[in-house]
């Protein structure tokens, strides 16, 4: 008997071979997204997260949950790395100073009008910031790192969760919407992706959204998009030193490591050095979308609609609110400046 214990796989073992059968699920959920669009057409990343949330009843097993973990953000966060394959550096001078003014801008006045609006609605300023922060900037990623720099003794976690579903419901419906629109208005090329990648929330509805108007639009609002995640770090940097003297351990909080950042602009610089070859920069190119797709199949499965339906409306309304001023103002900016 002591030798079998002793021959027993290590306990991070069999942890890591739960996570990968988790992991199975967003996969071929992924894959399934992937199927529809290339038969019928539509926006796979809408169909990931439908998809998702059909099947939200599997989140509850503990092998699923640890994957979905694992997969929606470490996931995401190498397909965004993976996105800098096909920018290049002139790219991003050609946007110039003016839309990284226009993108502060956006971020600063958005969580701004935030605290306003919570003020009215009578919602607590760290939740209202957490809003403005999740609208301004990078959806669900800047709502979870500003509600660890306030800690969670001002946010509760069920209100991240709700911010979370609230803004990824927000930015899928954008990502849907706002095509459409700018169709209407006659606005492609440069306008259109800076304006998507201004004012849509998550990374892959931008790309989602921007890749389903055409390469030049899909390539602009990335870039635009990265440009505005850049943003996150003094943006909580500057909210943990406002909140210090409200939290207790404040010299505890630590500012994020966005690694994917580092990443994305390594591709980027090897891209611009002429490093990658027409297939690999199309490898690349598929293997980002797949990660965003498994990371959006991976937010399905953890939104719950009765969840969503048993929250108050007043933060959702705070969202509603920051997502139409933040599309507004970025709509005004790519006209005034383009």
């Amino acid at each position: 008997m002591t030798g079998l214990a002793l021959a027993r796989p290590p306990s991070w073992w069999l942890r890591w071979g739960a996570t990968a059968r988790g992991a199975l699920l967003p996969v071929t959920i992924a894959t399934a997204a992937r199927f529809l669009t290339d038969h019928q057409g539509g926006p796979a990343l809408l169909y990931a997260l439908l998809l998702g949330m059909v099947l939200n009843f599997l989140h509850e097993q503990p092998h699923i949950q640890q994957a979905c973990l694992h997969c929606g953000s470490r996931g995401l966060r190498i397909g965004v790395a993976l996105l800098g394959a096909r920018i290049t550096w002139a790219q991003c001078a050609e946007l110039g100073l003016h839309t990284l003014a226009l993108l502060t801008l956006c971020v600063v006045s958005t969580i701004l009008v935030s605290v306003v609006i919570g003020r009215w609605l009578r919602t607590p300023l760290a939740d209202a910031v957490v809003a403005g922060a999740a609208v301004g900037i990078c959806g669900a990623s800047a709502a979870l790192a500003v509600a660890d720099a306030l800690t969670p003794r001002r946010v509760k976690p069920a209100l991240v969760l709700l911010v979370v579903v609230t803004v990824t419901c927000l930015s899928t419906s954008a990502m849907v919407l706002y095509p459409a629109m700018l169709h209407a208005m006659h606005l492609g090329g440069v306008q259109a992706g800076v304006f998507l990648g201004a004012s849509v929330h998550d990374v892959a509805q931008v790309v989602g959204a921007g890749y389903h108007m055409g390469p030049a639009e899909g390539d602009v609002a990335s870039v635009t998009k990265m440009m505005r995640v850049a943003l996150l770090v003094p943006a909580v940097l500057v909210i943990a030193w406002f909140f210090r003297e409200r939290v207790e351990h404040a010299s505890a909080v630590a500012p994020p490591r966005p690694w994917f950042l580092a990443g994305f602009a390594l591709l980027v610089f090897m891209n611009s050095a002429g490093l990658f070859t027409p297939a690999m920069r199309s490898g690349l190119t598929m293997a980002s979308q797949f990660f965003i797709l498994v990371a959006m199949a991976s937010m399905g499965l953890r939104t719950s609609l009765r969840q969503l339906f048993e929250a108050g409306w007043k933060l959702p309304t705070l969202l509603l609110l920051d997502t139409l001023f933040i599309g507004a103002q970025a709509l005004i900016g790519v006209h005034l400046m383009w």
